[in-house]
């Protein structure tokens, strides 16, 4: 019943599109994106991934909508795993989750490593921000924001979450990015140079895309937070 509420409430907001998805050919974000985070701080890695897996296949029933045909809660899935680990503690997980997708990408033959910047002449790696979010995860500032978003104080809440959020936001853009890789000339039907020039455009707009993404679920999820402490929910029932 519990996951089946969270599910409920996922497939819901997965009914209110917010702006277009680069390079997806009509398809588009929703209002879910800007919960998957709190999903993974507040119910942890395993009733986090099941409630957005369940409130995916909702949600497509409910519109028939699929953005990689039927597999669309992977990457919500790798972003509740990875921050409901470091949530738990379990860095030794979170980290081979984020490393793990590092490493595919890499070696991927259809993703982009080096992209050029127009008008500059220079190349700059796609994962720039990806890897900026992995520097996050395995630095000290991780566990910093797991004791401010835990611990009894509500201060630095709003810092807490942001450094959560992106961590977890970048893990479910670069499981987005191995999918649409792996289907984009297969299943989706683009040519190379489609696919390539899709690369480019995502490569500029992803950082505002994350960026906005980011920055609400920093705001939704320290007032959540904060809310359900105000209510009088214990500190390590939050995680």
């Amino acid at each position: 019943m519990f996951i089946a509420s969270f599910a409920a409430l996922y497939a819901i907001l997965r009914l209110v599109p917010i702006f277009a998805w680069i390079g997806g050919q009509g398809r588009v974000f929703t209002a879910a994106e800007f919960v998957v985070c709190l999903y993974g701080i507040l119910l942890g890695p395993y009733v986090g991934s099941a409630s957005v897996i369940g409130g995916t296949f909702l949600g497509i029933a409910f519109t028939g909508r699929t953005t990689f045909f039927g597999l669309d809660f992977v990457p919500a899935m790798m972003n509740t795993l990875t921050l409901g680990f470091v949530i738990r503690r379990r860095w030794i997980l979170s980290v081979s989750l984020f490393t793990g997708m590092l490493v595919l990408f890499l070696l991927h033959p259809y993703t982009p490593k080096l992209l050029p910047v127009p008008n500059t002449g220079m190349v700059f790696p796609f994962l720039w921000l990806h890897l900026l979010a992995y520097a996050v995860l395995l630095s000290p500032l991780s566990g910093k924001a797991v004791a401010w978003v835990t611990g009894p104080s509500t201060a630095r809440m709003i810092p807490a979450v942001l450094l959560l959020s992106v961590i977890g936001t970048m893990a479910q853009h670069l499981a987005g990015n191995l999918l649409f890789a792996s289907m984009a000339t297969t299943v989706m039907g683009l040519t190379p140079s489609a696919l390539a020039l899709s690369w480019v455009a995502i490569f500029l707009v992803y950082p505002i895309e994350r960026s906005l993404i980011v920055g609400v679920t920093t705001m939704v999820g320290a007032a959540v937070i904060k809310a359900l402490r105000a209510a009088g929910l214990p500190s390590g029932a939050v995680s």
